[in-house]
C-alpha cells in the first residue's frame, strides 16, 4: 500500500492547527500517513524544550559527560552472566517474529543470570550480540533495564540505518564548532558515546529525569 511518511515540521503544523496541512492530510487519507520513531523522538524533545510536559517531572537529555559515564566509567555494581560491573550489551529483541536491534542498558545493583535471556552476547562490548524474546525483555525491563532501539537517523528527507545503527543526541554542543553536537553512536565497528554529528541530522532523543 502506498503511504506517506510525515516529517517533524508537518506534524508540528498539524498540532498547531494549520488548516492547509490538515486538508492535505485528509486528502491523502489518515490511514496512509505514518511517522518514524525519529520523528516521535523529535516531537517529544520539542515538547520538553517548550516546557509543555506537565507530569511534574523535570525531563531532560543526558549531557556529553553523562553519556560517557553511563557507558564507560560507571561503577554499576551489577553482575550479568557472571560478568561484574555490567553496564550494557548490544541486543536483538524478537517481537512478533521481528528482530529489533539496539542497546540494553543495565541499572546499578542487579544480578542477571544466563537463563534471563536466550543467549548473552558480550557485556560492555559489541563483538557478540545478546538475543532475547519479548517476554524475556518484559522481565528485564521490570528489573530496571532500558533499551535504546537502533532507529537510524534522518538525513534530509531520507531515513538511514534504520534497525542497524543507534544515534542518540546529547544536550552538549561542540564548543569548537557549533555546527556539531555530541551524540551516542553505535554501528558495526564502534560504540562511541561522544560522537560529533552535524546538527541538521535527525537523531533520536532519550529523555531522563532525576529519581528520588
Amino acid at each position: 500500500m502506498k503511504g506517506y511518511l510525515l516529517d517533524t515540521s508537518t506534524c508540528v503544523a498539524i498540532f498547531r492547527g494549520n488548516r492547509q496541512v490538515a486538508a492535505k492530510l485528509n486528502e491523502a487519507g489518515k490511514e496512509k500517513c505514518f511517522v518514524s520513531p525519529i520523528v516521535v523522538a523529535e516531537l517529544l524533545f520539542g515538547a520538553y524544550r517548550s516546557n509543555t510536559i506537565s507530569d511534574g517531572y523535570k525531563w531532560r537529555t543526558l549531557s556529553y559527560s553523562e553519556w560517557l559515564y553511563v557507558f564507560n566509567t560507571r561503577i554499576s555494581g551489577s553482575t550479568v552472566n557472571s560478568i561484574s560491573n555490567a553496564r550494557y550489551t548490544i541486543a536483538v529483541i524478537k517481537i512478533d517474529d521481528k528482530a529489533v536491534n539496539g542497546i540494553i542498558l543495565f541499572p546499578d545493583g542487579i544480578t542477571l543470570e544466563n537463563s534471563d535471556v536466550t543467549s548473552w552476547g558480550q557485556i560492555n562490548g559489541i563483538s557478540q550480540i545478546t538475543n532475547c524474546t519479548s517476554a524475556q525483555w518484559v522481565n528485564l525491563a521490570a528489573k530496571g533495564c532500558a533499551f535504546l532501539p537502533a532507529a537510524g537517523f534522518r538525513d534530509g528527507n531520507s531515513l538511514r540505518d534504520v534497525n542497524t545503527c543507534c544515534y542518540y543526541w546529547s544536550s552538549s554542543s561542540n564548543t569548537e564548532d557549533v555546527y556539531y553536537a555530541f551524540s551516542v553512536c553505535l554501528n558495526s565497528y564502534e560504540l562511541n558515546p561522544a560522537k560529533k554529528y552535524t546538527r541538521p541530522c535527525g537523531l533520536s532523543v532519550r529523555l531522563v529525569r532525576e529519581v528520588e
